[in-house]
Protein backbone atom coordinates (compact mmCIF):
# COMPACT_ATOMS: atom_id res chain seq x y z
CA UNK A 1 0.00 0.00 0.00
CA UNK A 2 1.30 3.47 -0.89
CA UNK A 3 2.42 5.67 1.98
CA UNK A 4 2.12 9.44 1.93
CA UNK A 5 4.36 11.91 3.78
CA UNK A 6 2.95 15.43 4.09
CA UNK A 7 5.49 18.21 4.67
CA UNK A 8 4.36 21.59 5.94
CA UNK A 9 5.40 24.56 8.04
CA UNK A 10 5.57 28.32 7.75
CA UNK A 11 6.87 29.83 4.52
CA UNK A 12 10.64 30.47 4.62
CA UNK A 13 11.09 27.64 7.13
CA UNK A 14 12.80 25.07 4.93
CA UNK A 15 9.82 23.06 3.70
CA UNK A 16 11.36 22.79 0.22
CA UNK A 17 14.75 21.71 1.54
CA UNK A 18 13.14 19.08 3.74
CA UNK A 19 10.88 17.74 0.99
CA UNK A 20 13.86 17.51 -1.34
CA UNK A 21 15.75 15.49 1.28
CA UNK A 22 12.86 13.02 1.34
CA UNK A 23 12.83 12.83 -2.45
CA UNK A 24 16.53 11.99 -2.52
CA UNK A 25 15.92 9.43 0.21
CA UNK A 26 13.54 7.64 -2.14
CA UNK A 27 10.12 9.30 -1.83
CA UNK A 28 8.18 10.08 -5.00
CA UNK A 29 7.34 13.74 -5.62
CA UNK A 30 5.94 13.47 -9.10
CA UNK A 31 7.16 14.28 -12.57
CA UNK A 32 9.71 17.12 -12.28
CA UNK A 33 7.76 19.02 -14.92
CA UNK A 34 5.05 19.48 -12.26
CA UNK A 35 7.42 21.36 -9.95
CA UNK A 36 6.73 25.01 -9.19
CA UNK A 37 9.82 26.90 -10.27
CA UNK A 38 11.91 28.84 -7.81
CA UNK A 39 15.44 27.79 -7.05
CA UNK A 40 17.70 26.79 -9.88
CA UNK A 41 17.40 23.09 -9.17
CA UNK A 42 15.40 20.28 -10.79
CA UNK A 43 12.65 20.19 -8.18
CA UNK A 44 12.29 23.96 -7.84
CA UNK A 45 10.25 24.70 -4.73
CA UNK A 46 9.19 21.03 -4.45
CA UNK A 47 5.57 22.04 -4.85
CA UNK A 48 3.39 20.40 -7.48
CA UNK A 49 1.74 22.99 -9.70
CA UNK A 50 -1.44 20.90 -9.85
CA UNK A 51 -1.76 20.80 -6.06
CA UNK A 52 -0.65 24.41 -5.69
CA UNK A 53 -3.60 25.48 -7.82
CA UNK A 54 -5.95 23.56 -5.54
CA UNK A 55 -4.46 24.91 -2.32
CA UNK A 56 -4.58 28.51 -3.54
CA UNK A 57 -8.21 28.04 -4.57
CA UNK A 58 -8.98 26.55 -1.15
CA UNK A 59 -7.42 29.55 0.61
CA UNK A 60 -9.50 31.92 -1.52
CA UNK A 61 -12.62 29.93 -0.67
CA UNK A 62 -11.90 30.74 2.99
CA UNK A 63 -11.40 34.45 2.20
CA UNK A 64 -7.67 34.06 2.82
CA UNK A 65 -4.35 34.26 1.03
CA UNK A 66 -1.03 32.84 2.10
CA UNK A 67 -0.17 36.16 3.76
CA UNK A 68 -3.70 37.10 4.91
CA UNK A 69 -4.99 34.49 7.36
CA UNK A 70 -6.63 36.53 10.12
CA UNK A 71 -9.74 34.84 11.43
CA UNK A 72 -9.22 31.86 9.13
CA UNK A 73 -12.56 30.08 9.10
CA UNK A 74 -12.59 26.77 7.27
CA UNK A 75 -15.75 25.73 5.48
CA UNK A 76 -14.86 22.22 4.44
CA UNK A 77 -18.37 20.99 3.77
CA UNK A 78 -19.35 23.60 1.21
CA UNK A 79 -19.84 22.52 -2.38
CA UNK A 80 -16.72 24.43 -3.41
CA UNK A 81 -14.57 22.73 -0.77
CA UNK A 82 -15.92 19.30 -1.61
CA UNK A 83 -15.23 19.93 -5.30
CA UNK A 84 -11.61 20.82 -4.49
CA UNK A 85 -11.25 17.67 -2.39
CA UNK A 86 -12.68 15.61 -5.23
CA UNK A 87 -10.25 17.19 -7.69
CA UNK A 88 -7.39 16.33 -5.36
CA UNK A 89 -8.61 12.74 -5.17
CA UNK A 90 -8.99 12.44 -8.95
CA UNK A 91 -6.19 14.64 -10.34
CA UNK A 92 -3.32 14.56 -7.81
CA UNK A 93 -3.69 11.54 -5.56
CA UNK A 94 -3.55 8.81 -8.26
CA UNK A 95 -0.07 9.92 -9.29
CA UNK A 96 1.07 10.20 -5.67
CA UNK A 97 -0.19 6.75 -4.81
CA UNK A 98 1.40 5.14 -7.85
CA UNK A 99 4.63 4.70 -5.85
CA UNK A 100 5.32 3.01 -2.53
CA UNK A 101 6.39 6.16 -0.67
CA UNK A 102 5.45 9.64 -1.78
CA UNK A 103 5.76 13.21 -0.48
CA UNK A 104 3.39 16.16 -0.76
CA UNK A 105 4.63 19.56 0.40
CA UNK A 106 2.91 22.92 0.74
CA UNK A 107 3.11 25.46 3.61
CA UNK A 108 -0.62 26.12 3.10
CA UNK A 109 -1.31 22.61 4.36
CA UNK A 110 -0.80 24.10 7.81
CA UNK A 111 -4.32 25.41 7.27
CA UNK A 112 -5.68 23.11 4.58
CA UNK A 113 -4.71 19.63 5.73
CA UNK A 114 -8.18 18.98 7.24
CA UNK A 115 -9.73 19.66 3.82
CA UNK A 116 -7.62 17.13 1.94
CA UNK A 117 -7.04 14.64 4.77
CA UNK A 118 -10.24 12.57 4.13
CA UNK A 119 -8.93 11.65 0.67
CA UNK A 120 -5.45 10.72 1.87
CA UNK A 121 -4.32 7.22 2.90
CA UNK A 122 -5.24 6.24 6.41
CA UNK A 123 -1.61 5.95 7.56
CA UNK A 124 -0.47 9.32 6.19
CA UNK A 125 2.41 10.83 8.20
CA UNK A 126 2.96 14.57 8.64
CA UNK A 127 6.31 16.33 9.04
CA UNK A 128 6.36 19.85 10.45
CA UNK A 129 9.54 21.93 10.08
CA UNK A 130 9.91 24.97 12.34
CA UNK A 131 12.35 27.85 12.21
CA UNK A 132 13.09 30.67 14.65
CA UNK A 133 10.29 33.25 14.19
CA UNK A 134 12.66 36.18 13.80
CA UNK A 135 14.65 34.37 11.12
CA UNK A 136 11.42 33.71 9.25
CA UNK A 137 10.33 37.32 9.67
CA UNK A 138 13.66 38.64 8.42
CA UNK A 139 13.52 36.34 5.41
CA UNK A 140 10.01 37.60 4.61
CA UNK A 141 11.23 41.17 5.02
CA UNK A 142 14.03 40.53 2.53
CA UNK A 143 11.80 38.73 0.05
CA UNK A 144 8.45 40.50 0.38
CA UNK A 145 9.04 43.74 2.26
CA UNK A 146 6.93 42.74 5.26
CA UNK A 147 7.62 44.24 8.68
CA UNK A 148 9.32 42.06 11.28
CA UNK A 149 6.32 42.09 13.69
CA UNK A 150 4.00 41.03 10.85
CA UNK A 151 6.33 38.19 9.83
CA UNK A 152 6.43 36.91 13.40
CA UNK A 153 2.63 37.09 13.66
CA UNK A 154 2.25 35.14 10.42
CA UNK A 155 4.79 32.57 11.68
CA UNK A 156 2.74 32.08 14.83
CA UNK A 157 -0.53 31.68 12.93
CA UNK A 158 0.89 29.06 10.56
CA UNK A 159 2.49 26.98 13.27
CA UNK A 160 -0.51 27.09 15.62
CA UNK A 161 -2.82 26.05 12.80
CA UNK A 162 -0.40 23.31 11.76
CA UNK A 163 -0.56 21.79 15.24
CA UNK A 164 -4.36 21.81 15.05
CA UNK A 165 -4.38 20.34 11.54
CA UNK A 166 -2.02 17.50 12.52
CA UNK A 167 -3.76 16.50 15.73
CA UNK A 168 -5.11 13.21 14.35
CA UNK A 169 -2.01 12.28 12.33
CA UNK A 170 1.21 10.57 13.30
CA UNK A 171 3.72 13.37 12.99
CA UNK A 172 7.37 14.39 13.24
CA UNK A 173 8.91 17.74 14.11
CA UNK A 174 12.15 18.96 12.50
CA UNK A 175 14.11 22.04 13.55
CA UNK A 176 15.29 24.14 10.61
CA UNK A 177 18.49 25.17 12.39
CA UNK A 178 19.42 21.56 13.03
CA UNK A 179 18.78 20.63 9.40
CA UNK A 180 21.04 23.48 8.27
CA UNK A 181 23.82 23.01 10.80
CA UNK A 182 23.82 19.25 11.29
CA UNK A 183 22.24 17.92 8.09
CA UNK A 184 23.67 14.41 8.25
CA UNK A 185 22.58 13.71 11.80
CA UNK A 186 19.21 15.42 11.30
CA UNK A 187 18.48 13.41 8.15
CA UNK A 188 19.44 10.13 9.82
CA UNK A 189 17.21 10.87 12.82
CA UNK A 190 14.29 11.86 10.59
CA UNK A 191 14.51 8.75 8.41
CA UNK A 192 14.83 6.56 11.52
CA UNK A 193 11.67 8.11 12.99
CA UNK A 194 9.78 7.57 9.76
CA UNK A 195 11.02 4.00 9.71
CA UNK A 196 9.61 3.51 13.22
CA UNK A 197 6.30 4.78 11.86
CA UNK A 198 6.27 2.10 9.19
CA UNK A 199 7.83 4.01 6.29
CA UNK A 200 10.73 1.65 5.74
CA UNK A 201 11.85 2.28 2.16
CA UNK A 202 13.70 5.56 2.62
CA UNK A 203 17.50 5.68 2.51
CA UNK A 204 19.12 8.33 4.70
CA UNK A 205 22.57 7.80 3.22
CA UNK A 206 21.27 8.44 -0.31
CA UNK A 207 19.78 11.74 0.85
CA UNK A 208 23.04 12.69 2.58
CA UNK A 209 25.05 11.80 -0.51
CA UNK A 210 22.85 14.07 -2.64
CA UNK A 211 24.12 17.01 -0.53
CA UNK A 212 21.17 19.31 -1.30
CA UNK A 213 21.19 21.34 1.94
CA UNK A 214 22.45 24.73 0.79
CA UNK A 215 23.88 26.35 3.88
CA UNK A 216 24.79 29.42 1.87
CA UNK A 217 21.08 30.21 1.61
CA UNK A 218 20.76 30.27 5.41
CA UNK A 219 21.22 34.03 5.68
CA UNK A 220 18.93 35.22 8.48
CA UNK A 221 20.74 33.77 11.49
CA UNK A 222 20.57 34.54 15.19
CA UNK A 223 23.46 37.01 14.99
CA UNK A 224 21.28 39.24 12.81
CA UNK A 225 18.27 39.47 15.13
CA UNK A 226 19.48 42.43 17.21
CA UNK A 227 16.86 45.04 17.88
CA UNK A 228 13.87 42.72 17.50
CA UNK A 229 12.01 41.11 20.38
CA UNK A 230 9.25 38.52 20.63
CA UNK A 231 6.19 39.12 22.75
CA UNK A 232 6.06 36.85 25.83
CA UNK A 233 3.39 34.56 24.33
CA UNK A 234 5.31 34.28 21.06
CA UNK A 235 8.53 33.51 22.92
CA UNK A 236 6.80 30.84 25.00
CA UNK A 237 5.35 29.23 21.88
CA UNK A 238 8.74 29.13 20.17
CA UNK A 239 10.28 27.62 23.30
CA UNK A 240 7.62 24.89 23.31
CA UNK A 241 8.19 24.13 19.62
CA UNK A 242 11.96 23.92 19.78
CA UNK A 243 11.81 21.69 22.84
CA UNK A 244 9.26 19.25 21.41
CA UNK A 245 9.98 15.81 19.99
CA UNK A 246 6.75 15.71 17.99
CA UNK A 247 4.06 18.28 17.15
CA UNK A 248 1.75 16.42 19.55
CA UNK A 249 4.01 17.50 22.43
CA UNK A 250 3.00 21.14 21.96
CA UNK A 251 -0.39 22.14 23.41
CA UNK A 252 -2.87 23.58 20.94
CA UNK A 253 -3.83 27.10 21.99
CA UNK A 254 -5.14 30.37 20.65
CA UNK A 255 -3.13 32.92 18.70
CA UNK A 256 -1.48 35.50 20.95
CA UNK A 257 -3.19 38.86 21.30
CA UNK A 258 -0.15 40.58 19.80
CA UNK A 259 -0.21 38.47 16.65
CA UNK A 260 -3.99 38.63 16.32
CA UNK A 261 -3.91 42.43 16.38
CA UNK A 262 -1.20 42.65 13.72
CA UNK A 263 -2.89 40.14 11.43
CA UNK A 264 -6.23 41.91 11.85
CA UNK A 265 -4.74 45.20 10.66
CA UNK A 266 -3.21 43.48 7.66
CA UNK A 267 -6.57 41.85 6.87
CA UNK A 268 -8.30 45.23 6.88
CA UNK A 269 -5.80 46.64 4.42
CA UNK A 270 -3.74 43.78 3.00
CA UNK A 271 -0.43 44.82 1.52
CA UNK A 272 0.29 42.84 -1.61
CA UNK A 273 3.68 41.20 -1.01
CA UNK A 274 6.31 42.26 -3.47
CA UNK A 275 7.96 39.42 -5.36
CA UNK A 276 11.44 38.55 -4.18
CA UNK A 277 14.34 36.32 -4.99
CA UNK A 278 13.01 32.81 -4.35
CA UNK A 279 16.32 31.67 -2.90
CA UNK A 280 16.20 34.12 0.02
CA UNK A 281 16.00 31.72 2.97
Amino acid sequence: MAQLIVVTGMHRSGTSALAEVLVHAGAWFGDPTLAARGRQRPLGLVERTDFLALSEAAMRACDARWHDVFGFRPAWETQEAQALRQRFACEVLPDLLARNVTVLKDPRLSFLLPLFRPAMPRDTVAVLIVRHPLEVAMSLAARNGFSIPFGVALWEAYNRHALFSMRQLTSVLVLHRRLMREPRECIRVLIAKLDDMGIAELNAEAAIAANTIERGLYRQKSMRRQGHELAPAQRAFWKALRGASTPADVPISELSAESASILAKHHENPVVPRPGRPDDS
